[in-house]
């Protein structure tokens, strides 16, 4: 027996010890950064917070209150069940069909062979295919309703014809999401700005449902077969100033129309960001609909502690509790947009350590249970860069293209942190069976370098360079931040 909803063997006592570790540090809540609500210096778990300079015994009774919260949230015993297997402005941003790929309705790491579709991309322009192996194409930018139809009835899809294009030409699946409202469809002009392209971009609810109706209705009939993805809408809680109840309208009028037109196309919840479990409760609660394929959420983590454990050691947990609430537990949980976030707010620029970054975040993500990652972004200049038109493909791209190739096809089981007291201090290891039937392992040292005795069954590595290097007879190996692959 085990409780639902905790990625696999990784038991509910740990997890709270996930949680309140957070406090310990004072330096993130549950999903790596601080609660974006709470006043600076605040010592906050999630939602739970205290003020600066607070007692050693007010952090233990806050420690107590997110484990009692935690625990009775989770408390829903079964058997134990396999894990369920695109944010920046320009979301604002005949081909042959490509059907929806295969994808388990539940997701065990262990059992489940890593598809190419895990690996998914987002593009900023749709001419900026990337150089390295894309499993599956994310949102494009600039797509959204007032780029589309910014004049009532006038429709421009020339943008996204081309990111439809160009997933089918390269035999890949699309996502679509939602974001934002032409001017002369809201309902009060106090929410709109300046878009990109020359586009005014509303945030509030529309003045007449019907022209969302029929925008939808133009969106799914247009390209039915093409678009194999939909997700609802992109982070509500951000990009959306209505109501939660104006917000489950809007929605559960897409999904019905996404229903009747392309019956074939898979439905995503809208996208919950990083702290956002508690605005998709809500949306679930007051109505917004469960009959979705797919969950949707947006992991990034806090640009002080900008390393993918702080994505994927605890994040899924507070989703994953909302999933069970209202009947989603057998749904996957996807992540469609992730990386190390913006340059321009502080995230990490060094090359080794985006290198290290992104083949981590692929990784962990797969082995807590998430059935696809959409990194963001390919081509930006600012966030997730992996390419320019300057100097092409960099260091983390070739990391990501080495990483591909390591996980599509093989098996893995759960990572270990190997005992350690802390994810964001260990070593782990990731046990894989490649594509080839080989045994393998995945290996790194999230503090620096470190000697490790490499299992005696291999007797070479491979660095995230692609390069294979021998083993030493003592099987002594030199790991670090970058991950390398052991094999025979």
């Amino acid at each position: 027996m085990a409780l639902i909803n905790i990625p696999h063997r990784i038991n509910f006592l740990e997890r709270c010890i996930y949680l309140v570790y957070t406090i310990e540090t004072g330096s993130s809540h549950i999903f790596g950064g601080p609660n974006p609500r709470a006043p600076a210096g605040d010592v906050c778990a999630g939602a739970y917070c205290l003020p600066k300079g607070v007692t050693s015994l007010q952090i233990s009774l806050l420690r107590a209150a997110v484990c009692a919260t935690f625990l009775a949230s989770t408390a829903v015993w079964a058997q134990q069940r396999p894990e369920p297997a695109e944010a920046a402005g320009l979301q604002e941003e005949e081909s042959q069909i490509v059907p929806p790929e295969d994808y388990p309705a539940t997701l065990t790491t262990s059992s489940q062979p890593v598809p190419a579709s895990f690996f998914g991309d987002t593009l900023l322009f749709s001419t900026d295919w990337p150089s390295v192996p894309t499993g599956s194409l994310g949102k494009g930018a600039g797509v959204a309703w007032p780029y589309i139809e910014n004049q009532r009835g006038v429709y421009e899809w020339s943008r996204l014809d081309g990111y439809v294009n160009a997933a089918a030409a390269h035999g890949v699946s699309i996502m679509f999401s939602p974001q934002y409202v032409p001017s002369w469809a809201v309902a009060s002009q106090s929410t709109c700005k300046a878009g990109s392209f020359q586009t005014t971009i509303c945030s509030g609810m529309v003045s007449n449902i019907q022209d969302w109706k029929n925008y939808v209705t133009a969106l799914v009939t247009r390209y039915k077969g093409r678009i194999q993805y939909y997700e609802l809408w992109n982070e509500p809680e951000n990009w959306f100033s209505g109501t939660v109840a104006e917000m489950v309208e809007l929605t559960n009028a897409e999904h019905d129309i996404i229903r009747s037109i392309d019956p074939a196309a898979k439905i995503l919840s809208p996208s919950a960001v990083s702290y956002g479990s508690a605005y998709i409760d809500s949306y679930f609660t007051a109505g917004g609909t469960t009959d979705v394929d797919i969950v949707s959420m947006h992991l990034y983590p806090n640009t002080s502690n900008d390393v993918a454990e702080a994505i994927a050691a605890s994040a899924p947990v507070s989703m994953e509790t909302v999933m069970s609430k209202h009947g989603l537990s057998g749904k996957p949980l996807w992540n469609t947009e992730s990386s190390w976030g913006y340059a321009s707010k502080g995230a990490i620029t060094n090359s080794d350590l985006r290198a290290a970054f992104i083949a981590r975040n692929f990784l962990l993500h797969w082995s807590v249970g998430l059935g696809r990652v959409y990194w963001y972004a390919w081509d930006s200049s600012d966030i997730g860069t992996l390419w320019s038109s300057t100097g092409g493909a960099n260091e983390a791209a070739t990391a990501l293209k080495t990483v591909y190739g390591w996980m599509v096809g093989s098996t893995m089981s759960t990572c270990s942190e190997n005992g350690a007291s802390s994810p964001y201090h260990a070593m782990y290891t990731c046990n894989m069976k490649l594509s080839t039937g080989a045994s393998a392992q995945v290996v790194w040292y999230t503090d620096g370098n470190k000697t490790y005795s490499a299992p005696t069954t291999y007797a070479h590595y491979m660095d995230l360079t692609g390069a294979t290097h021998s083993i030493p007879s003592n099987h002594q190996v030199t790991i670090g931040t970058k991950p390398i692959l052991l094999e025979k």
